[in-house]
């Protein structure tokens, strides 16, 4: 998505909406992640972004689903 320019934002708050709805109480640590992963994306920028956005995407993936 990055390499596509999709705006790193816009892909931390769908991680937000992904760790909310899809993850929710099997992982709840997961939405307090992928917040800290807005916070730290919005304050960090790109390229260093692409390292919290690739750690927190393999988290959610890897989290159980409810």
């Amino acid at each position: 998505m990055l390499a596509g320019g999709e705006d790193p934002l816009f892909i931390a708050r769908r991680m937000i909406v992904l760790a909310s709805e899809d993850i929710g109480n099997a992982s709840p640590n997961a939405l307090l992640l992928a917040e800290a992963t807005f916070s730290a994306v919005d304050k960090i920028g790109m390229p260093e972004a692409r390292i919290i956005l690739s750690q927190c995407a393999t988290y959610l993936a890897t989290s159980p689903k409810e």
